[in-house]
């Protein structure tokens, strides 16, 4: 059982949080927005793909997967995705 999201006001706060994004989060939270835009993946094919597609496809409506992203002291440094259907 995972313990609840901080709310919106304290997310950027936290030391360490894995916080569900949605768009409307996103948009509320602009220090959230900037924190995805500057998430910074691990090198390689594989963090530059997870890196392009949470900044251009995660967030969309209707969203495709539940997003999490692991925020430590005000920057991502992880993602997590959970969808009903594969990748594409």
């Amino acid at each position: 059982m995972s313990a609840p999201d901080p709310p919106a006001r304290d997310l950027m706060e936290h030391a360490r949080a894995y916080v569900r994004v949605d768009r409307g989060l996103a948009a509320s939270t602009p220090e959230l927005a900037a924190a995805i835009r500057a998430f910074e993946p691990v090198p390689g094919p594989a963090g530059e793909s997870v890196a392009e597609w949470l900044s251009s496809r995660a967030l969309r409506e209707p969203q495709e997967a539940t997003v999490r992203v692991r925020l430590s002291h005000g920057r991502v440094t992880g993602v997590t995705r959970c969808a009903p259907h594969r990748w594409r």
